[in-house]
């Protein structure tokens, strides 16, 4: 009986030791001090309200250097919050703003992760990433404050015109302050969401090229196709004093058939008083389908409503849903999908009743997005409205439809368009995208430029990079199978291959002038692409590339290295269009000016242009206006 007490003794230590641990890796987990309530938001100038100076200025707890020499300069964060709006307030002990190219990445600038937390505080796969920049030039404004990411795979995503930050310099410090609508960062808030995780990360720019990076958690905020860290937040608990506020979000933004739309409120009160919330549904034509009117009694604090909105079913399509409170200001709107049924098997079978009746590309083409739509389907978030993949369905179907009577409307179609083939490695479909003359003649030869899109990024980089197809060209960008492989690994360049066939068995290219272009990643992959197979191209264009960008990702010695004269003995006699801005730290503008020498003393008959002000980004009109005379010589054969 002693030992049987004594093993019962043990194992009751064992779990509160256990408990304890977690109790103790949660705290560990929140952020120290309570986010405090505003009942107004704070005027966005860059300089600290005077009657926020009680916010509470916290520390970064990790601190690195490019360089161990590098002075330590402080910096220090305040937060507050108000019902519809996050309040981040940054101070840095420096007289002078630094402005640099994408200064969120490399000074003076900031990115911060607002996200959903998961069980047992692992990193999540669900968050935004707010950049913020320090800008002087217009071309760089769009770097002010933008989603750098969103979730794990998208890039770059526009926030709206009440996303405010301002930048100053003052009394021998900088500031920087934004104040971030929860619409925004839909559908995170404090009063509905059961957690959110935070981190923040400050890139303060040292001298000409080092800078000194602080964060709250080490983690690398701006990986790529990656999962983010996290510490919870703790917000406090409202003291409001003026009249009601309210917060509204769906329960889900797509619904499928006959599904209940439902919304949650949130209102904050001074004390016991009314609230009443109207709902509309709003049509893509501006008409009001349905609506919802809710009237409650509030205590003081916060008060969760949860209620329906629509009386009947609605029809498939995309809608506004506005709302407002009928007794104080509180307004705002969301969106909705209403998704029609998408059946892969019954749509494969459908595509299948058209093979004979389409072209080959046209046929693979619908089998791919057959399985992408269904893919996104499967994959969408509650809080995510479906406008393209409804709009895909509709278009597949249409597509199908016309097939049937035999027009091959992909085939037939102008300007871009995303296609896919089957590939002989695999047999995966692998989507590439064309860009097509309006006034393409399948009696003529086109030269064909062959462009490769940059990390983090895929075939339809091709619309964002239109100023690389030259007059009278018909353009190709492969996939590379990954937004990030340099064109080395992951079969990219049986992809780039295999997409240079596709194109040339289904348009009339003249292929003794196909021209490889290659934006950042993607100039790496010019090297990297010509070098397999030199006889396919007749010149190259190369905007922000690095030449070695596979070995330093990789963190190995086992790519080619065209920094190394060995790896440039197959540029001899080949046309180089080699664009690079001098303020360029992504790919930076010295190693590329590092190879220009050997390529010459190799033979390569290369054309090196530089703009002092531009970073890593799409060069000025002047530049664009040298590569269109550039490529004319080169068809003209006039090296």
């Amino acid at each position: 009986m002693k030992k049987l007490n004594f093993i019962l003794k043990l194992t009751c230590i064992a779990m509160s030791l256990f408990f304890l641990s977690n109790t103790l890796k949660a705290q560990s987990n929140i952020i120290e001090h309570e986010v405090k309530y505003l009942s107004v938001a704070p005027v966005i100038d860059g300089e600290l309200d005077s009657n926020l100076t009680y916010l509470k200025p916290r520390e970064f707890p990790v601190k690195n250097k490019s360089n161990n020499n590098n002075p330590d300069v402080d910096v220090s964060y305040r937060l507050a919050y108000g019902t519809d709006f996050f309040y981040v307030y940054i101070e840095v002990d420096a007289e002078k703003l630094v402005y640099r190219d994408r200064a969120y990445q490399n000074g003076d600038g900031f990115h911060m992760v607002l996200a959903k937390p998961i069980a047992d505080n692992e990193p999540t796969e669900e968050f935004y990433v707010l950049a913020g920049s320090a800008v002087n030039k217009k071309s760089m404004e769009w770097t002010r404050n933008i989603f750098w990411y969103y979730n794990v795979d998208n890039i770059f995503k526009r926030t709206s015109k009440d996303t405010q930050l301002m930048f100053l310099e003052k009394d021998g410090k900088t500031s920087f302050e934004l104040v971030l609508p929860w619409k925004d960062v839909y559908p995170y808030h404090p009063w509905i969401s059961e957690n959110i995780g935070f981190n923040l990360c400050f890139v303060k720019a040292i001298g000409e090229k080092e800078k000194n990076i602080y964060k709250v958690l080490e983690d690398e905020m701006g990986a790529e196709n990656s999962s983010r860290k996290y510490k919870n937040l703790k917000f406090q608990q409202p003291l409001h004093e003026t009249e009601n506020q309210t917060y509204f979000v769906l329960d889900r933004n797509n619904i499928k058939g006959k599904e209940t739309i439902s919304g949650i409120s949130a209102t904050v009160s001074a004390g016991k008083d009314n609230e009443e919330l109207i709902v509309k549904i709003i049509s893509g034509e501006n008409t009001l389908v349905d609506y919802s009117r809710q009237t409650f009694t509030c205590e003081q604090g916060v008060n969760i409503k949860h209620f329906d909105i629509n009386k009947n079913p609605i029809a498939t399509g995309g809608y506004k849903i506005e709302w407002y409170s009928k007794l104080n200001a509180s307004k705002g709107e969301t969106y909705l999908t209403s998704l029609p049924e998408f059946n892969l098997p019954e749509i494969r079978k459908e595509i299948e009743s058209i093979k004979e009746n389409i072209s080959k590309p046209s046929y693979q083409t619908l089998q791919f997005k057959a399985f992408e739509i269904d893919k996104e389907l499967n994959e969408v978030k509650t809080y995510e409205t479906c406008g393209n993949q409804r709009l895909a369905i509709s278009k597949i179907l249409s597509q199908i439809n016309k097939g049937k009577n035999g027009e091959d409307i992909i085939y037939g179609k102008r300007g871009f368009i995303r296609k896919a083939y089957r590939s002989e490695l695999d047999e995966k479909l692998i989507p590439y995208m064309v860009y097509i003359p309006d006034d393409y003649d399948p009696n003529k030869k086109y030269p064909l430029l062959v462009y490769l899109h940059g990390s983090a990024s895929d075939e339809t980089n091709l619309k964002g990079a239109k100023f690389t197809i030259p007059e009278g060209f018909i353009a190709l960008a492969p996939n590379g199978r990954g937004p990030s492989n340099c064109y080395t690994w992951d079969n990219a360049q049986a992809d780039i291959a295999e997409a240079l066939n596709a194109v040339t068995e289904s348009y009339s290219i003249d292929e003794t002038n196909i021209i490889l272009s290659g934006f950042s990643m993607g100039g790496y992959g010019v090297y990297r692409t010509y070098s397999e197979a030199p006889e396919k191209y007749k010149a190259l264009a190369i905007f922000s590339g690095n030449p070695n960008i596979a070995n330093m990702w990789s963190g190995t010695n086992n790519y080619m290295d065209f920094t190394q004269e060995k790896n440039l003995e197959i540029f001899k006699n080949v046309p180089m269009f080699i664009f690079h801005g001098k303020k360029d730290i992504n790919c930076a503008f010295d190693i590329t000016q590092g190879i220009i020498e050997k390529l010459n003393n190799n033979g390569a008959i290369v054309k090196f242009v530089t703009e002092d002000d531009k970073g890593h980004e799409t060069p000025g009109q002047k530049t664009i206006l040298s590569y269109y005379d550039w490529v004319r010589a080169v068809l003209n054969n006039d090296k």
